[in-house]
């Protein structure tokens, strides 16, 4: 078992009772945390409630189809992995969800390892990510904790500027200096 995806949370919106129980059974020995809604109104609740960090979900579901619930979803964190799990292989929902860039779009039934294998990945590179963001942090923390003048930049944009650089010019961050040029 790869370690990745016991390290994050998912959210799996599901109306059809067995189809869900059978997922759910699976999902939960393969994240740390699984969070189970029986629609898109649900779906989103605990989306807005929990802010999971992957997204399993059906398209075809009552009161808010998949489709909704997801763009709902990207409104409001335009990063988050999402996979569409369907039995209908229509155009019509195939290019939506080609058109939003979600992770994956699996047909019913699906795979238990192909649906394994994707959400591996998917945690592989969610975690480098958070792990860039902690990393950015501290040496941003370094940086402003440092008295000297100090900036890392390509001379086309700033990556890095101690809070010595922006006091110099008087500002807060790096869009109000590039205004000034």
């Amino acid at each position: 078992m790869n370690d990745t995806i016991k390290k994050l949370s998912i959210l799996y919106v599901e109306d059809d009772d067995a189809v869900r129980t059978g997922y759910e059974k699976t999902l939960r020995r393969y994240c740390k945390e699984l969070f189970v809604a029986k629609d898109g109104v649900e779906g989103l609740d605990f989306y807005e409630k929990y802010s999971p960090d992957i997204v399993i979900s059906d398209i075809n579901m009552p009161r808010k189809n998949g489709i909704k619930m997801a763009q709902d979803i990207l409104k409001l964190n335009e990063n988050q992995s999402i996979i569409f799990t369907t039995a209908h292989t229509e155009s019509e929902y195939t290019l939506d969800a080609l058109s939003m860039q979600v992770d994956e779009y699996l047909v019913k039934p699906v795979d238990k390892k192909r649906l394994k294998l994707k959400l591996e990945h998917i945690a592989k590179n969610i975690l480098l990510k958070k792990e860039n963001l902690k990393n950015r942090k501290i040496l941003q923390k370094i940086l402003d904790n440092q008295t000297s003048i100090t900036i890392l930049t390509d001379f086309k944009d700033i990556e890095f500027a101690s809070r010595s650089f922006y006091t110099l010019f008087g500002i807060k961050n790096k869009s109000e200096f590039f205004s000034l040029y």
